[in-house]
């Protein structure tokens, strides 16, 4: 990870933490989660170097390639050229 902290083994902590902000944005805000989560990713994936970073832990599973849709498509009307290359 690029300057990113080492995560813990235990990981529930981090998906309250994330399901609690999703669910402020959309409650409190009434933000388009979707959204929100699409573009979350193209910015991990940005910051990271490519469309595949975010996914490089477990690249065949089912969330990898469902995640890969979703960056894929909010990063289509954005100038990043290994995206529009490696997009579906």
């Amino acid at each position: 990870m690029n300057g990113a902290q080492e995560l813990p083994q235990d990981w529930s902590g981090y998906r309250s933490r994330i399901a609690d902000l999703l669910q402020a944005a959309l409650v409190t805000h009434g933000f388009d989660v979707a959204d929100l989560v699409a573009n979350a990713l193209v910015m991990v994936a940005e910051r990271e170097g490519g469309l595949e970073e975010p996914l490089r832990v477990r690249t065949g599973s089912w969330e990898a390639a469902a995640c890969r849709s979703l960056i894929a498509g909010a990063s289509a009307g954005l100038d990043l050229p290994e995206f529009k290359e490696r997009a579906l």
